[in-house]
């Protein structure tokens, strides 16, 4: 498989070619070197790929159900890798010219145009290790199908060199394919192998938190790991079934290498390019839910009149938009933060927008903004330094940016939060809390917990 964005070599093709293609809609495969798109049903939904018979031969998944945004990608074709402290600029040429060698006139600007997804490791200059084999510091991934809905439009791009046949195979086995009975798994059968160490978090909360108040920095944002084990091998449809049900306004994904797959169901978009217009979320400060309506549009007013959690929003806000400034005009963010209500869990978010400079992409806003103040803290020399001291494990792609381009060097990206990294039974929950000067121990660790959650619940319930 080539890494370097090359065209895919025929071993690279799909391993049943026996199909009488002449009896189908599909055509022949290329022999031009360039894509292929097909337009499926308006009904056609491309997530029934995620639990199919062929559920293990997805390798990525990129959704935004709620704005009619779909892509699952099968297979690989090809791959184009990051390398240490390069960033996702320094792959752009390479991403952009395998996007667009194989590509016709216009296939740039419709719906059913080839994209690359993928993402990036939080940071790029950590040593690698841990679980997160294969995933390296990033990379983004060229499926040999990828399936898009977008908007009203339904469809799968095939990469050159594929059998559009295998498309049909696909879709004709999904769709044959027995609904799955329900999840049988009881409540509380998530046993926790490794957890927080929560004397060592309350220590280092209230440490990062005096330093603030002396003036070191403005804030750090701490992480913490929990790896759980299930008593069947997880299935990352059905975890994504929950999480799609549960939130159903948050950016879903999953990334596979090998036996490992990296998923999650983020709220947070980094960045976003389209025609031009740019778009950034400033996502900071959190509340629980209330159980009953009137606790919670109480539990949402504190938290728009709370001091501390308005600072650490305002916080992020300036960077995005001292980030963007390089590379957009015509900025605009609300004065006032709104309230983005999750399923448990409720921020504070703002909106940055604006106009792309003549010659920006996706990947140079990713690497103008990551790591936000959100997930990192500021200014970011510092919060990494402050990191670096209290946490005890990769985050690997955890809080990174994960998302697609296309030839146009359009795209979007989020940051990977509510994730875990899954091998088998095993899976490593990620979340983390902002630390300022008015943080306390506890209320952080209940954050922390809080967003847990999530994934927790995705994973069969409570732990044990």
């Amino acid at each position: 498989m080539p890494e370097d964005g090359g065209a895919p070599s025929d071993r690279e093709q799909a391993g049943s070619l026996d199909a009488d293609e002449s009896r189908t809609p599909f055509p022949a495969p290329p022999h031009d070197g360039r894509f292929t798109s097909i337009a499926l049903p308006a009904d056609f939904d491309p997530r029934i790929l995620l639990t199919g018979p062929d559920a293990a031969e997805v390798s990525v998944c990129y959704e935004r159900a709620d704005r009619g945004l779909i892509l699952v990608g099968i297979g690989e074709a090809a791959r184009i890798g990051a390398h240490a402290g390069g960033g996702p600029e320094a792959i752009r040429e390479a991403a952009l010219r395998l996007l667009r060698d194989g590509a016709s006139e216009g296939d740039a600007a419709g719906p059913l145009r080839p994209r690359l997804l993928g993402g990036f490791a939080f940071d790029p200059a950590a040593p690698l290790g841990g679980p997160w084999d294969g995933f390296d510091y990033g990379w983004l991934s060229l499926p040999r199908l990828l399936f898009v809905r977008d908007g009203d439009d339904c469809g799968v791009v095939i990469a050159p060199g594929t059998y559009p046949a295998e498309a049909e195979g696909l879709i004709e086995r999904a769709e044959g394919a027995a609904p799955e009975a329900e999840d049988e798994r009881p409540e509380g059968a998530l046993r926790v192998v490794w957890d927080i160490n929560r004397p060592a978090l309350l220590s280092s909360v209230t440490e990062i938190a005096s330093e603030v108040r002396e003036g070191r920095y403005e804030k750090a944002v701490l992480a913490s790991v929990r790896e759980i084990e299930t008593a069947r091998p997880i299935e990352p449809g059905a975890v994504l079934a929950k999480l799609r049900a549960d939130y159903p306004h948050c950016y879903l994904f999953s990334f596979r290498r090998g036996d490992a797959i990296f998923l999650g169901a983020t709220p947070e978009q980094l960045a976003r390019l389209r025609g031009g217009a740019v778009s950034t979320l400033g996502l900071a400060g959190s509340a629980p839910r209330g159980r009953t309506a009137e606790e919670d549009r109480a539990l949402g007013e504190a938290l728009l009149r709370n001091a501390k959690e308005r600072i650490e929003h305002e916080i992020v806000v300036r960077a995005l938009r001292e980030g963007v400034a390089s590379l957009a005009g015509e900025l605009e963010a609300p004065n006032r933060p709104e309230l983005l209500r999750l399923h448990n869990i409720q921020h504070l978010a703002t909106e940055v927008r604006g106009r792309a400079l003549p010659g920006v992409d996706i990947l140079d806003l990713v690497g103008r903004l990551h790591p936000t103040p959100a997930v990192c803290g500021w200014p970011p020399a510092h919060a990494r330094e402050v990191l670096a001291r209290h946490e005890r494990f990769d985050r690997g792609w955890y809080a990174g940016p994960i998302g697609w381009i296309d030839g146009a060097g359009d795209g979007e990206f989020a940051v990977g939060l509510r994730s875990a990294l899954v091998r088998g039974r095993r899976a490593w929950l990620f979340a983390g809390a902002g630390i300022t000067a008015d943080s306390t121990a506890n209320a952080e660790l209940a954050e922390i917990e809080l967003k847990f959650r999530p994934l927790t619940s995705a994973f069969g319930g409570g732990v044990m």
